[in-house]
């Protein structure tokens, strides 16, 4: 029996729960420090939830000149709450998004993009290719 659609947002992504990724992820440095932090924890695995990792890539594939980081924005707000908006925890956030949108077929295009109406000020944008699917 296939899994309710809601229920399956609150789920981890398997992609992101593979030795692969783990694999992948430990080819970068944690330049911040803050990996063994409990709020950085709490992050990381609301960054790894299919509904962080839907809003992720339709924000790359849909709004590329708007960084991705404003897609998990809300959700970490509800799971994590606003720890998750400090400065040092913001940056760790920015670098995990980068991670998983680049293991899963996303492209860095840039950092520094303004970021308004957010408690983000800037942020990294990413193109993701997809192909429309043929309708009729």
């Amino acid at each position: 029996m296939e899994q309710h659609p809601v229920a399956r947002l609150t789920q981890p992504c398997a992609l992101l729960m593979s030795p692969e990724f783990a694999k992948f992820c430990g080819q970068s440095t944690d330049k911040f420090g803050t990996a063994n932090a409990k709020t950085s924890g709490q992050i990381f695995a609301v960054l790894k939830l299919n509904m962080s990792v839907d809003a992720l890539l339709s924000h790359a594939a849909l709004r590329p000149r708007v960084p991705a980081v404003t897609a998990v924005e809300t959700i970490l707000a509800h799971f994590v709450g606003e720890a998750a908006f400090t400065d040092d925890m913001k940056q760790y956030t920015g670098w995990r998004v980068r991670q998983i949108i680049e293991f899963l077929g996303g492209q860095w295009v840039g950092a520094g993009a303004r970021i308004r109406g957010s408690r983000y000020k800037t942020g990294s944008i990413y193109s993701l290719s997809i192909t429309p699917p043929s309708i009729g």
